[in-house]
């Protein structure tokens, strides 16, 4: 009689190990997107964030330069992006 609560103990004890490995395993899976997402996201909205930064920098001179060839800055920016000097 005891080897059988021994057994049902023992097959309770794989059940539960199961179940919080999957867990885990599930946890490490979101882990593991959340890096990637980071090193993925994270470089490029750095690139964008200085692209702006200099593009914005660089405005009101390549502004000037347009007007003193002649350009209308309509003609120039396309809303505040730069595209073309």
């Amino acid at each position: 009689m005891a080897n059988k609560g021994n057994k049902s103990n023992s097959l309770a004890k794989r059940i539960r190990y199961a179940f919080l490995s999957g867990l885990l395993t599930l946890a490490k899976r979101f882990r593991n997107a959340f890096l990637s997402g980071l090193l993925i996201f994270l470089p490029l909205g750095t690139a964008l964030f200085v692209l702006d930064f200099f593009l914005d920098m660089f405005k009101e001179p390549a502004t000037q330069f347009a007007n003193q060839m002649g350009l209308a800055s309509d003609e120039f920016f396309f809303g505040e992006t730069l595209l073309a000097v």
